[in-house]
């Protein structure tokens, strides 16, 4: 018996070697079938958008299993992408905005579309500060509302739920046509302003507005937030101001009052603030795509008043030289400059005075004007 028990061992061995070749055969057809490519092709209508944008990124989150989404991208006009058959959620936006930023990428219910907080002082960008001034040193006012940057241009798809494959569609391509959205509206406001012949520049930022959206259900999320507007004066002592919002700048579900701040610069350097709620006025309007061109302004029917009244004489220094008269101030010349020296006080910076000659300095002649009054 114990002379036998080397072969019966090998022969185990060697039909447990052959059944894990069989397994192993098994899951490896297995995972072929389940994770074969069908190609999908993506198409896209671009009719009613004033420019197509570079590139378009599209993410695909299985339903049917737990796993990392599909992301590819592709150009404007489309493009194919491989999945394994399935059940699929879908986002798809475009790549190319220069102010707008991704996040929660990794569930179709997170993620999200917004603009960066400016941290910045920039002359375009306005901030409502406790002073009355529409620009601080720090992008957070007094009171904790933040400037976010202006959206530029996003257009998205959402789809909840899209079929790939299927046993009748096996090395088949798969068609998908759809419409992008345009989640970045642009407004136009108008507004009179008595006593606009002296306003010298105009700033202004817009409250209330949504300042992300969500790109799975394309539900725009306002926030505590300002966002800086085009300002002009034009003809007639009108300011008109442009601003772009995420959505629509009045949300369906729980509205927020929308405001407008102007800053308006006088003579005088001083500024005058004027803040007017807006909500009812941006309700009626008729938002544009940001790539096209602003739409015609919508006027707002509360009227700006300015608190400025001009100097008597018409104020201001007037200068010229029509009434100068000559005379001649003598001014040393015998002194000059040696560089690469360290100055002392009451020297020029940078250089040490010195004398020519031991003799006492000479002096010359020159032409000065200078009133004779």
């Amino acid at each position: 018996m114990n002379i036998r028990r080397p072969h019966i061992l090998r022969a185990a061995a060697v039909t447990a070697a052959c059944l894990a070749a069989l397994c192993c055969n098994a899951c490896r057809k297995t995972l072929t079938y389940d994770y074969r490519g069908i190609p999908v092709r993506v198409s896209f209508d671009w009719e009613g958008v004033g420019a197509k944008p570079e590139g378009m990124r599209v993410i695909f989150y299985p339903l049917d299993r737990e796993g990392t989404p599909y992301v590819d991208n592709i150009a404007p006009d489309g493009g194919t992408v491989e999945l394994p058959s399935g059940r699929y959620a879908v986002v798809m936006f475009n790549n190319d905005s220069e102010t707008i930023l991704i996040d929660g990428e990794k569930s179709f219910g997170t993620i999200r579309a917004y603009t960066r907080t400016v941290t910045t002082v920039d002359p375009s960008l306005a901030n409502v500060g406790s002073g009355g001034g529409l620009l601080d040193a720090r992008a957070e006012t007094a009171a904790g509302i933040p400037v976010v940057n202006r959206p530029d241009k996003l257009f998205g798809v959402s789809i909840g739920e899209l079929s790939v494959g299927g046993e009748t569609s096996r090395g088949s391509e798969q068609a998908l046509r759809v419409k992008p959205a345009a989640l970045v509206s642009q407004y136009c406001l108008c507004q009179q302003v008595v006593g606009g012949e002296f306003v010298q520049r105009v700033r202004g930022a817009v409250a209330g507005v949504p300042c992300s959206i969500m790109l799975g259900s394309q539900r725009p999320v306002a926030a505590a937030s300002y966002i800086p507007a085009d300002c002009a004066r034009t003809e007639g002592n009108v300011v008109t101001a442009t601003f772009t919002c995420f959505g629509t700048a009045v949300l369906q579900e729980e509205p927020k009052p929308v405001t407008i701040t102007l800053e308006l610069t006088l003579p005088d350097a001083s500024r005058q603030v004027a803040q007017t709620n807006v909500t009812q006025v941006v309700a009626q309007a008729a938002p544009s795509d940001p790539t096209t061109d602003p739409p015609a302004p919508t006027p707002v029917p509360d009227q700006i008043v300015i608190e400025y009244t001009p100097p008597e004489g018409g104020g201001g220094v007037d200068v010229g030289v029509g009434d100068w008269g000559e005379e001649i101030v003598p001014l040393p010349l015998g002194t000059r400059a040696v560089p690469g020296r360290r100055t002392t006080v009451g020297s020029p910076i940078g250089y040490r005075r010195r004398t020519t000659t031991p003799e006492a300095p000479r002096t010359g002649e020159l032409t000065t004007r200078k009133p004779t009054s």
